[in-house]
Parts: structure tokens; C-alpha cells; sequence
């Protein structure tokens, strides 16, 4: 069996790593992948959580495992996903499921109109917050009898609260209006 293949839209995003590596804060020795978080609205997202029930059930099936006995299936109600002092983060709430997708391979990443986006604009444009087409591949793993996710392509949809509640500075002229070259010590 291939791996099974799910694309979607609208989906917001958390924790995106699309340009560098990077290690799990909860298993800092695990090998650095690219990664994010899809938070998948009960309702909004219907039909890519469908697509991955579909999946689920189509490895269980292949592999012979009941479902109830996998390890960890590819996503968790929000909710549980929390910072360490126990409160949930920002956009986890029991309206959604949470999907962490990581890669060893940098994942495509695209603008709005499907250009294929260089490291500057993946940090400018893909934000904690935004909402992201996505495409990832669900996959077992035997020996470990889970089911995990792999992130193969995210796309720009359009803008969203930005998670930390700050907005990006994308202009330092207005930023710092008023301290640039008019001589002023900026220390």
C-alpha cells in the first residue's frame, strides 16, 4: 500500500517550521524535522478529517490492527495540546484536532497564486495563525503499531489571527519612522 495522500483548505496553522529543522521541545534528542501543526475545525475541516478517518481505517484494515489498539492515530482533540503550566495554547480549543506533520525533506511551500516561495517569504507569509491549503501522506508504522503524518506541501490561503497576539513588522521605514538617518541616537 502507498502512503495514503490528503489534501485540504482553510486549514489554520500552528508551530510552522518550513524553513529550518527543528527538534521537539518534548523529545529534544529526536532527529530535527520540518514540521507543523494543522488544527483541523470540526466543522469547517470536515471533509480533510474524513479523508483521514478514511485513511486511518484503510491501514488499520492493511496492517490487520484494530483501531482501538493503535499507538497514536494522526490527530488528538486540541484541547490536550498544552503549554507546560497546563494551559492550552492559543486556537486549541474542543472545536478542533490538532495533526502534527513533520518531514525530513523541506516540504513545498506556495504563495497565494501557487509561486513557489523562497525562506524569506515562507517567514513572512506562513504564520501561527494564517490558514494554509495542505497536502500530507499518512503512513504506518509497523513497528511501533502508529499511524504518522508526513507534511508534503503547504500553500498560503489567507490571513489570520496571528497566534502571540503580535503583528509582523514587514516595513522597518514606518517602524522606525522619525529614527533613521535624522541622527538621533537610537541607544
Amino acid at each position: 500500500m502507498s502512503d495514503q495522500i490528503i489534501k485540504g483548505k482553510g486549514i489554520r496553522i500552528a508551530f510552522p517550521h518550513l524553513v529550518e529543522k527543528q527538534s521537539s521541545a518534548k523529545y529534544p534528542n529526536a532527529k530535527p524535522k520540518f514540521g507543523i501543526q494543522l488544527l483541523l475545525h470540526k466543522t469547517d475541516n470536515k471533509t480533510f478529517i474524513a479523508q483521514m478517518d478514511a485513511a486511518v481505517d484503510a491501514i488499520c484494515e492493511e496492517q490487520g490492527w484494530a483501531k482501538n489498539t493503535v499507538k497514536a492515530l494522526p490527530y488528538v482533540e486540541s484541547s490536550i495540546v498544552v503549554k507546560e503550566d497546563g494551559t492550552p495554547y492559543a486556537g486549541y480549543d474542543d472545536d478542533h484536532y490538532s495533526v502534527s506533520a513533520k518531514s525530513d525533506n523541506r516540504p513545498l511551500v506556495v504563495g497565494k497564486g501557487g509561486d513557489i516561495l523562497s525562506s524569506e517569504e515562507i517567514s513572512s507569509m506562513i504564520y501561527g495563525g494564517c490558514y494554509c491549503l495542505a497536502t500530507i501522506a499518512v503512513y504506518p508504522a509497523k513497528a511501533y503499531r502508529k499511524i504518522c503524518v508526513e507534511l508534503r506541501a503547504i500553500g498560503f490561503d489567507h490571513d489570520g489571527d496571528r497566534f502571540g497576539g503580535t503583528a509582523q513588522i514587514t516595513n522597518a521605514k514606518s517602524e522606525f519612522a522619525g529614527l533613521i538617518d535624522d541622527g538621533s541616537d537610537l541607544m
